[in-house]
């Protein structure tokens, strides 16, 4: 079991690597920022672009925008309770105003479960939540959640990627069936913030990517 899991995870870092290499890429081609302004970001994901820009911009209306990724995060990290991977992963889509404290005019279908690099993007194990610093989320959860992100790659489709934000801040695989935590978000394919993203190349973390 011990052999299995190391295996898993070393082809679990593979696929976080070389997805992460494709997002690059294409924020490159797109020039939705610079390549410094990445470099920056890497070097202080909870801060700025070192170009004044900060990484996490409260909008006021239930949500924020994350900077790093083009993407706009629902600020209640606890509205849809623990659930399953199966039910996490849809339910999210019938997220609108006014539910969770949302104001922004989104509606049902715009939101979803947010990919293992953008999630685990949110991972800081410096800070006491495990939430790196200056992301605005509220009711937060020192647990475990889900990212849409699942075992199929790896020949395991009962498993899910999930990220901790507890004692050990961490990220790893689990069985589909436990009860985690889960978040929402918007991408910016919806919104033409990137423009080389699509809902079929997924470097903008489109739905189940």
């Amino acid at each position: 079991m011990l052999k299995f899991t190391s295996t898993l995870n070393i082809y679990a870092n593979r696929l976080f690597a070389v997805t992460l290499l494709t997002f690059v890429l294409c924020l490159s081609i797109s020039g939705c920022y610079t390549d410094d302004d990445y470099n920056d970001t890497m070097d202080d994901s909870g801060g700025g672009f070192g170009s004044g820009i900060s990484r996490f911009v409260d909008n006021g209306d239930g949500t924020f925008t994350d900077n790093m990724f083009g993407l706009i995060w629902l600020k209640d990290a606890n509205c849809f309770g623990a659930l399953p991977w199966e039910q996490a992963r849809f339910a999210p889509l019938s997220l609108a105003p006014p539910a969770c404290g949302l104001s922004d005019g989104s509606a049902a279908g715009e939101w979803y479960l947010p990919n293992m690099q953008h999630l685990g993007s949110l991972l800081d194990q410096d800070t006491d939540d495990g939430f790196v610093p200056d992301a605005p989320f509220v009711n937060k959860q020192l647990s475990l959640y889900w990212s849409a992100t699942d075992g199929s790659n790896l020949g395991n489709p009962a498993i899910a990627w999930y990220a901790s934000f507890y004692n050990p801040i961490t990220s790893d695989w689990d069985l589909k069936t436990y009860p985690f935590y889960v978040l929402a978000v918007r991408n910016c394919c919806q919104f033409g913030i990137c423009t080389c993203c699509s809902i079929d190349d997924g470097c903008c973390g489109c739905s189940f990517q």
